[in-house]
């Protein structure tokens, strides 16, 4: 097996070892025909909000790498996993001047939390169940809540 073709996810305390690409599928199982949500892009662009859909395995807009710096890439259109004050997005690998690097690096807590930190705080992904679009959930960034399973996440490999 060669180094090279290994993509690491770095974790909070472990390190978890993904070949090619993967998902990141919610925890919480909705009722709607109990089907799993991933993370996904909102419309088929490469700078755009992410959201949770029902989780597909044709759908390319769900495919991440984890990159040689630990930042989390759309398999599909080379951008990175970001914060943009409460909200996650599809944007820029590179870090600009007038923004932190915190932007750029997604942390999973060994219960499956994903989280940004900075100086300030720590603001995890959550799915939004009042969104007014079906088979789609928004997602945001709030401080933890331990007893809500949309806090939690898992990484999957295709």
């Amino acid at each position: 097996m060669i180094l090279s073709k290994l993509f690491y996810f770095v974790a909070l305390a472990n390190v978890v070892l993904v070949q090619s690409s993967f998902k990141i599928r919610n925890k919480k199982i909705y009722e709607q025909g109990n089907v799993p949500y991933c993370i996904t892009t909102k419309t088929d662009q490469a700078i755009v909000m992410l959201v949770a859909k029902p989780c597909r395995d044709d759908h390319e807009g769900q495919n991440f790498l984890a990159d040689s710096q630990g930042r989390l890439v759309s398999k599909k259109y080379n951008t990175c996993i970001i914060s943009r004050k409460r909200f996650v997005r599809l944007g820029d690998c590179s870090t600009p001047e007038d923004v932190s690097d915190s932007t750029r690096y997604v942390y999973q807590t060994m219960d499956g939390a994903l989280g940004f930190f900075n100086q300030t705080a720590v603001h995890y992904i959550i799915t939004v169940d009042s969104t007014p679009v079906e088979d789609m959930k928004l997602l945001r960034l709030r401080v933890r809540n331990y007893n809500r399973e949309a806090f939690k996440w898992e990484i999957v490999p295709n």
